[in-house]
């Protein structure tokens, strides 16, 4: 029985190694599209919904803005490479987190400690862009970098 788990893990194993870098292109299009219509949803700006929680009309502007702008930093990086890359990628989730932890202390309090926090997509969002702060680029990326750095 371990035997057939084994060759049928080795064999998918195989297969989709082919299309591991296809993981965070997916994931980083989702996460940066969602957080760009996160933010652009507050457009015209300053941002009506922010206005009334006792944001300050610069405030209610530059935070939409900063949704947007880490959205689009989030796609960027998939077309860029090295440093660059991770540190786009990083910059971007991080902020993202940030404001996502902030959304459910500030907008969603009442969501804390029950079932609403994990149906929402506050969530998911807070999720994927601590993965992506964690972890900037993909296992084979990883894995080149380690190579790169055991020759020199």
């Amino acid at each position: 029985k371990d035997m057939n788990m084994n060759s049928l893990d080795l064999l998918l194993n195989k297969f989709f190694d082919n299309f591991e870098f296809l993981g965070p292109i997916v994931l980083k299009s989702l996460l940066g599209l969602a957080f760009i219509l996160y933010g652009s949803q507050k457009f015209p700006l300053p941002a009506d919904g922010l206005l009334s929680m006792g944001f300050t009309p610069g405030t209610a502007t530059i935070v939409p803005l900063i949704e947007v702008g880490a959205g689009l930093g989030m796609l960027v990086s998939i077309f860029i490479k090295g440093v660059t890359k991770r540190l786009v990628t990083r910059i971007s989730a991080l902020v993202i987190f940030s404001f996502m932890i902030a959304a459910i202390f500030i907008a969603h309090q009442d969501w804390l400690v029950n079932a609403k926090l994990f149906k929402s997509v506050q969530i998911f969002l807070l999720g994927v862009s601590f993965y992506f702060i964690v972890s900037p680029d993909t296992i084979s990326e990883r894995k080149i970098n380690e190579v790169r750095e055991d020759v020199s």
